[in-house]
């Protein structure tokens, strides 16, 4: 016998078995959202990770592939540990840091990581109950031609520079590489010397440098920015960025002194007919026939028939030789230096002691970005500023690590 049943028995059938079905697709969609969301994090996670520790490898090259390991993996616990995904995992990440270095002696990075988690939804089929998502990063560290220039003038033994500044640049050198980077030195008071050459296996020879400068005299700062520019200028550019070329500049005062050629000094012969012999000397401050110093030595020198006045590059016209001028022009000197060395694609960073300096010059020598003279069109540097000379470690060891950042891709 054929029973009927009412139509609202077939729809309410119906309609059981569709929601039922829409529940369960909801519930897959759900699933999905859900460890879609969770993989996304997961492999995010991982990648911050990778690159802090790849990074942190790199920049850290210079204390030996075992410590750059080892604190490279440090960042990558810090930055994974940050996402909350280890409780979501099956086990801790497993990653995996190599160091190798290519034909043109380029030091590299690479961190593999990767991990097993346990998923949400999903998992009630078997074989998605676990899915493993890696990640992975590779740095390049540079190498660094670098030309350090130092004031070595009177003041720095009444501010406590003299001092200072020997052990700060000991720790500024220590985070360089003695067998990838090369580094100069120059110093200036009354006149510039190259203390160093630039050298690999700079570190001691540097540091016993610094330390044994005698500090007396003026600021003839530019002196020591063009000993600097020809130094660097030795390694050619690369042109696939793999070496970077720096001068790091520190003083304690204005710059103010400069470099003139046939300054009249002497003269010879009588009766009214003499001939004036012209040296080139250093203009200090002051207007008197000895305010001028030996470009060689720094020694004073007497010039009894120079002329009152001399031609200001600042001005661009002939100015009274006095200390106003004589500073002005000093310091216009050292910015052009500076200017220079810009053009031929250096970074240039300033550091300054003290209160008695010139900061707006600082900052136009080194690009600053918030000098008034900025100029985006070339390398942008950094000036920094210690009050004291207590300051002067932690404001190197500030510059130290902006290098490494350029140093690291």
């Amino acid at each position: 016998m054929r029973h009927a049943y009412p139509r609202s028995i077939h729809q309410k059938g119906a309609a059981l078995i569709l929601f039922v079905t829409g529940l369960m697709a909801m519930t897959l969609m759900l699933g999905l959202a859900l460890d879609g969301g969770l993989l996304y994090m997961a492999r995010a996670a991982l990648s911050k990770g990778v690159d802090a520790a790849a990074l942190m490898g790199a920049r850290q090259l210079s204390l030996g592939d075992t410590t750059a390991g080892s604190m490279a993996r440090s960042a990558f616990d810090i930055n994974y540990a940050a996402s909350n995904l280890p409780s979501r995992q099956v086990s801790a990440p497993s990653v995996n840091i190599s160091f190798s270095t290519d034909a043109s002696g380029i030091r590299r990075i690479t961190v593999n990581a990767s991990v097993r988690l346990n998923t949400y939804l999903i998992g009630v089929l078997p074989e998605f109950s676990t899915v493993t998502v890696a990640s992975s990063a590779q740095a390049l560290r540079a190498k660094l031609v670098m030309g350090l220039v130092l004031d070595r003038s009177g003041s720095m033994s009444s501010n406590g520079g003299s001092s200072a500044l020997g052990p700060a640049v000991q720790s500024f050198v220590s985070f360089f590489d003695d067998s990838m980077d090369r580094v100069a030195m120059s110093s200036f008071s009354d006149a510039a010397t190259l203390n160093v050459s630039l050298r690999y296996n700079f570190k001691t020879t540097v540091t016993n440098a610094a330390k044994s400068l005698s500090y007396s005299g003026w600021t003839y700062t530019h002196g020591g920015l063009d000993i600097a520019r020809t130094q660097v200028n030795t390694v050619a550019s690369d042109p696939n960025n793999n070496v970077l070329h720096v001068v790091v500049l520190f003083t304690d005062g204005y710059a103010n002194s400069f470099y003139q050629a046939n300054t009249r000094c002497t003269r010879s012969g009588s009766f009214g007919n003499y001939t004036y012999n012209s040296r080139n000397l250093i203009l200090v401050p002051g207007s008197s026939s000895s305010d001028f110093r030996d470009p060689a030595t720094g020694a004073s020198v007497s010039c009894p028939y120079a002329l009152s006045t001399f031609y200001s590059y600042k001005y661009a016209a002939n100015k009274t030789r006095n200390s106003t001028y004589i500073t002005e022009e000093g310091g216009y000197q050292a910015e052009n230096s500076a200017k220079l060395i810009r053009q031929d694609g250096t970074l240039v960073y300033a550091i300054g002691l003290g209160t008695d300096i010139d900061k707006t010059s600082l900052k136009k020598i080194a690009n600053d970005r918030s000098s008034s003279t900025f100029n985006a069109a070339q390398p942008e540097g950094l000036a920094v500023f210690a009050p004291t000379a207590s300051d002067l470690d932690l404001v190197f060891k500030q510059i130290a690590s902006r290098i490494l950042l350029r140093l690291t891709q």
